[in-house]
């Protein structure tokens, strides 16, 4: 339950605490048409985030998406492909390799999976009727919460320190 937990909350949002990139490696054999290339997926990637040919510095920067076309597919057999048009591609992506490291989540991330453990426990605890609706009021609380957490995650990427224009601070 609090695997499953965390990876709902993990595909949820752009977390930088779990982000990851990685060289991809090329796949000849599969294609897909309008694409270029195909290469595989990581293996711990929850989620590919962007896909880019290689930067010079810094790599990559956390904090800004590439401009790169990226299609996300599988195979029969379960392989999971990205298809896009850019030669030795990249990827930043979601790593499931911070599921099992809740020392390094977001405070609010945790509070969010907290809630939803409880979204999807509580019928069970309490009992039917009282239960759901506590359930419901439960991920209310953990789509709030994510909400919340995602845009801390976004101002800790960007680094934004003051908000507050300078009109508004010369007014007071």
């Amino acid at each position: 339950m609090y695997k499953s937990a965390v990876l709902y909350v993990l595909q949820s949002g752009d977390w930088p605490f779990a982000t990851e990139a990685a060289i991809l490696s090329a796949v000849t054999h599969t294609s897909l048409t309008g694409w270029k290339y195909v290469y595989t997926s990581p293996a711990n990637a929850l989620r590919i985030l962007e896909v880019f040919a290689e930067r010079k510095a810094p790599w990559p920067p956390e904090h800004q998406r590439g401009d790169t076309a990226f299609e996300v597919g599988s195979t029969a057999t379960a392989d999971s492909l990205v298809f896009t048009n850019t030669e030795d591609a990249r990827a930043r992506y979601i790593s499931t390799t911070f599921a099992d490291k809740p020392d390094k989540f977001d405070p609010m991330f945790s509070q969010a999976v907290v809630y939803w453990i409880a979204s999807q426990t509580v019928a069970a605890i309490v009992g039917l009727d009282p239960g759901y609706k506590l359930s419901s009021q439960y991920r209310k609380y953990a789509m709030e919460t994510i909400k919340e957490a995602r845009v801390s995650a976004y101002v800790q990427a960007k680094g934004l320190q003051d908000t507050e224009s300078s009109f508004i601070k010369a007014r007071k």
